[in-house]
């Protein structure tokens, strides 16, 4: 929700064909007008992105996923979140489907993923 601020436009994006729910985008401090984004939709992994260091120094990795995963982890999202209430922006069946499988409660002993 919210309007849009990432760099390349909701046109551009629409244009290449690209289906999001999030968008993620890094810009490089050496050239403000040198960006890359990835649109994400529900299901898909957060990716691994580059982040710019400047012009002098390489770019690092950052594997969102595993921040996302550490943080809800070892954060209270579990306990504080309503995965059983419906989600403030509607989902299509597809998605509704694909969430509940996600919610289904684990068998005694499973780990999961």
């Amino acid at each position: 929700a919210g309007g849009h601020t990432v760099a390349v436009s909701q046109e551009s994006l629409i244009q290449r064909g690209a289906i999001w729910h999030y968008l993620v985008c890094v810009h490089d401090v050496a050239d403000r007008w040198n960006y890359q984004v990835w649109p994400l939709t529900i299901a898909d992994r957060l990716p691994e992105i580059p982040i710019p260091l400047g012009s002098e120094f390489e770019s690092v990795t950052l594997d969102l996923q595993a921040v996302f995963d550490e943080c809800y982890d070892t954060g209270r999202y579990g306990v504080l979140l309503r995965y059983d209430d419906p989600p403030e922006v509607p989902l299509s069946e597809e998605e509704t489907a694909w969430a509940n499988l996600l919610n289904r409660p684990r068998p005694a002993g499973d780990g999961g993923t």
